[in-house]
């Protein structure tokens, strides 16, 4: 006699087990590779505002001639030399060409006057012909680039 025999039930629950497995372990490298893309595309932004935001420092003068006073000056109408930058925090910044970035993201200016000998130690605002420009950008609070540009305080 021909007896025909199927799958006992643990060998069902076995089969099923191994391709959950297999299911959650593809689901977690899809997921790996998708997070790493948008950590990929987030710090090419915060790239680019960076390197945006030295190009406004490297278009501007670094005193103002008329008064050389370190910092904004009281009569200023806006940005008008690098130290004015000092303090500010762009949220939503628009880059040099129009583009908008979403509220999100954060660009960060602290200038300060640095010492000739050790431009690591900051001294007394305007005491220096060397000012240390540093520009940070985050997205959603986490800070994803940062530079440091040492520049001559000339008109």
């Amino acid at each position: 006699m021909n007896a025909c025999r199927g799958f006992s039930m643990i060998e069902v629950l076995s089969a099923v087990v191994v391709l959950a497995a297999a299911a959650i372990t593809a689901s977690q490298a899809l997921l790996s590779v998708q997070n790493q893309e948008d950590n990929r595309s987030r710090t090419a932004l915060a790239q680019h505002l960076l390197q945006d935001g030295l190009a406004v420092v490297r278009s501007l003068p670094r005193i103002d001639g008329s008064t050389p006073v370190f910092g904004a000056e009281a009569d200023d109408a806006g940005i008008d030399d690098v130290d004015d930058y000092n303090g500010i925090t762009e949220t939503g910044p628009t880059d040099l060409s129009g583009l908008a970035f979403a509220r999100t993201w954060q660009r960060t200016w602290k200038v300060t006057s640095a010492d000739l000998a050790s431009p690591e130690v900051d001294v007394a605002p305007g005491a220096s012909s060397l000012m240390r420009v540093r520009i940070g950008v985050s997205n959603n609070g986490g800070e994803l680039a940062t530079t440091t540009l040492l520049l001559a305080r000339t008109p």
